[in-house]
């Protein structure tokens, strides 16, 4: 998990970093835990939603693996309207077909 910045050199300034980190560790784990929690109360993770989300997963994207955002748009009406469907996914198909490279910056 990604702190930011300031977190980092927080750390790296610690004299007692290797303490600190334990710490901030706990202290995370139980944040995230509660964040578990509090969200499998709040939503209901047997929604078909949930599924029709891994359309979104960049690996799926990068394998090429999704034909079509349409499934999931319609979920999305007040993002998505009807009308404009095709055109969200005629603008997935064109990423589909786009080839995508990744590398080191430098």
């Amino acid at each position: 998990m990604y702190l930011g910045g300031r977190v980092t050199v927080t750390l790296d300034k610690s004299c007692h970093r290797q303490a600190a980190a334990g710490q901030l560790q706990i202290k995370m784990t139980g944040f995230l835990y509660r964040g578990c929690i509090t969200d499998s109360a709040r939503f209901n993770l047997t929604d078909p939603l949930f599924a029709a989300l891994k359309v979104l997963d960049p690996q799926g994207i990068l394998m090429k693996s999704v034909p079509s955002i349409a499934p999931l748009a319609s979920h999305f009406t007040n993002l998505v309207p009807e009308s404009d469907v095709n055109i969200s996914d005629s603008e997935w198909c064109l990423l589909r077909n786009t080839t995508l490279v990744f590398g080191s910056l430098g």
